[in-house]
């Protein structure tokens, strides 16, 4: 029996249009014309946007289609990926691999005395295309298309030079210099060495056409290739947002496809719900005075894609023929709550891996970068990362895997709605750890109440002894005195009564001792607000604020080299309190006074987040995290 055929679905979402997408991508037919003449008028070309336009899309169902249907030249698709320690594969020989899936790969014996005389790594590019060409000579017209170009430029200096060299080469050069020297030596030693019709397809140029596909603001990092590439910025299109006319033929023609190879039944949209989309994402306001406003005036196929997904999903789940307004809701919830469904899908131990590598190492200074999958297992293997849970993610379309393997974040589309949801996880698990410091400082305090009472009873003790050895002490004034007929043992009661003076003495002096080491008490240059239930141990807090603000270096810094002299006793082992230790200051704050209502750096560095630490607020509690770089003010403390 075949195997069932897939069915497919009416919209991409969060991917872009595959080149087999070609009947459902509509809305570009004037983009996709202008761009296939530009492409064989001009060279070479480069095609530019902001994100979220559909360049992909463009060139995957719409330029590589219309190549293929003229039969002018093959297209070959090449994506680099971003640079990370792990890459192995650089961008010259990601190109060479390309041509190597496109090479029939039989011998042929002009191409082996061509590469006979390949003596290094030189010209290697254009002698697998000169292979290409022996193999079949009626193929020497090759359109070399690069998505995402600015990946390029992610790659150390050396790597880039030795791709535009070669490329360039395999542009403007016809023969090397190297293979038209041994060619001329060979026709004076050997002038049958080459056939004719050898030395005619070796001179046969390559019908080479270039296009870079970019993003506006990486635009002018194309100057850096026009030492070799003198007109990289010459042939340049732009490809605008959608027109309301291009995006209704998007929404509308897809839905309305015939076929049981779809997912779902042909549906249709009100004029309503489809106004509702259009006026949602142009920020235009609609009859129903919506409060979404988007921040240009302008339509983005990825965003449109999202929306027409989410409706087709709502055709499938609920058997809808027609699609309302009323079923799309407010739109910009679609974008929001896009990533927080997907999480919520995963099983409660898979959720916190995928976060973590989507929201901290796929998103670098609200960036998204592309990572090589081996990378990320080895980083989050301990969280509880697998390879089955990496593609779950890309068959969701919240994440993709680029031509050189590694993965990233769908689209710079999804970059907020992702940040968001990893402000509000690091506030829930700052309010958890909250929680659970007071929980512990609660535990603490009922311990210490118990130590407290048991101190007391000590106390209650050592004032019983004290009053007996007065008592004794009397006793022994007396008999001593009285009893001179039994000197002897009036001597004995005498040095014990001593013994007892001086026992008592001592209890006194412990008592001064630990009433002096309460929390609130001056001591050793501070206030105490902090001793343990001995108080031969605790915590001292400077009498007053370090003038102004610091940053977190700064802070850290200061409070090393703060000093405070009392009674002649100079006390320089101050630093800046700890997460815990600046916790239990503001809990203590009425006994050590003098702060102000503001924040006060910690010396802890938060534990998943480089570059923040944390901060204690000292008007209405609670510790966050922040940017070292901010300035905050700093109270000292030093331990006894």
């Amino acid at each position: 029996m075949a195997a069932e055929q897939k069915k497919l679905y009416r919209y991409p979402g969060t991917k872009p249009f595959e080149t087999t997408d070609y009947t459902l991508f509509k809305g570009r037919d004037e983009d996709i014309k202008n761009l296939f003449d530009f492409v064989f008028l001009e060279n070479p070309v480069v095609l530019f946007s902001r994100s979220g336009l559909g360049k992909s899309s463009l060139l995957n169902a719409g330029l590589s289609k219309k190549i293929t249907d003229e039969n002018k030249a093959t297209p070959l698709f090449i994506r680099f990926g971003a640079y990370t320690k792990e890459t192995r594969v650089f961008p010259l020989e990601r190109l060479e691999e390309e041509i190597l899936n496109k090479t029939d790969q039989k011998q042929n014996g002009l191409f082996e005395k061509l590469i006979s005389q390949l003596q290094s790594e030189q010209h290697a590019l254009w002698y697998k295309y000169k292979k290409l060409q022996t193999n079949d000579p009626g193929k020497n017209s090759f359109v070399l298309i690069f998505d995402q170009f600015e990946e390029l430029f992610t790659y150390p200096q050396s790597a880039i030079d030795r791709f535009k060299k070669e490329l360039s080469e395999l542009m403007y050069t016809k023969v090397p210099q190297q293979l038209r020297d041994f060619i001329s030596e060979k026709r004076k030693t050997d002038p049958n060495y080459f056939s004719k019709e050898e030395t005619e397809l070796i001179f046969a140029r390559l019908d080479i056409k270039i296009l870079f596909a970019i993003r506006s603001d990486k635009l002018s990092l194309l100057n850096s290739l026009t030492d070799t590439f003198p007109t990289v910025l010459k042939y340049c299109y732009e490809l605008k947002p959608l027109s309301r006319e291009q995006a209704k033929k998007a929404i509308l023609f897809p839905a309305q496809l015939t076929g049981s190879n779809f997912e779902s039944a042909p549906f249709a949209y009100t004029e309503d719900a489809l106004n509702h989309i259009l006026y949602s994402l142009t920020g235009a306001v609609d009859s129903a005075k919506t409060d979404f406003t988007a921040e240009k005036p302008e339509i983005e196929t990825f965003q449109l894609q999202i929306v027409c997904k989410y409706a087709e999903n709502l055709v499938i789940e609920n058997k809808l023929k027609e699609i309302t307004k009323q079923d799309l809701g407010d739109i910009k919830h679609i974008f929001e709550d896009q990533y927080n469904n997907i999480i919520s899908k995963l099983r409660p131990e898979q959720q916190l891996p995928a976060r973590l590598m989507m929201e901290d190492k796929l998103i670098v200074e609200h960036t998204r970068v592309s990572m090589p999958v081996i990378s990320l297992l080895k980083d989050f293997e301990k969280k509880g990362m697998t390879p089955q849970l990496i593609e779950y993610l890309i068959n969701t379309h919240i994440i993709r895997r680029d031509q050189s393997g590694s993965i990233e974040i769908s689209h710079d589309t999804l970059v907020a709605p992702i940040l968001k949801a990893k402000q509000e996880r690091e506030q829930k698990e700052q309010e958890a750890q909250r929680q659970e410091e007071l929980r512990l400082q609660k535990i603490k305090a009922e311990k210490e109440e118990a130590e407290k009472i048991k101190t007391q009873k000590r106390l209650r003790r050592t004032y019983g002894i004290l009053a007996f050895a007065f008592i004794a002490l009397i006793a022994a004034g007396y008999f001593a005195v009285t009893a001179s007929i039994a000197r002897t043992v009036a001597d004995s009661a005498t040095i014990e009564a001593n013994k007892q003076r001086d026992a008592a003495k001592q209890a006194l002096q412990r008592i001064v001792e630990f009433e002096k080491k309460g929390v609130g008490k001056k001591y050793q240059g501070g206030i105490i607000f902090y001793s343990d239930s001995t108080r031969e141990h605790g915590l001292v807090a400077a009498e007053k604020d370090l003038p102004g603000k610091y940053t977190w270096d700064s802070a850290i810094i200061v409070c090393r080299n703060y000093a405070d002299t009392v009674d002649g006793v100079v006390y320089r082992d101050w630093s800046l309190p700890s997460h815990d230790e600046i916790s239990m200051l503001y809990l203590n704050r009425e006994a050590v006074k003098g702060f102000e209502s503001d924040y006060y750096w910690s010396s802890t560095l938060s534990f998943n987040s480089t570059g923040y630490a944390w901060r204690q607020f000292f008007k209405g509690g609670g510790l966050t995290i922040n940017l070292i770089s901010e300035k905050y003010r700093v109270r000292p403390v030093r331990k006894f």
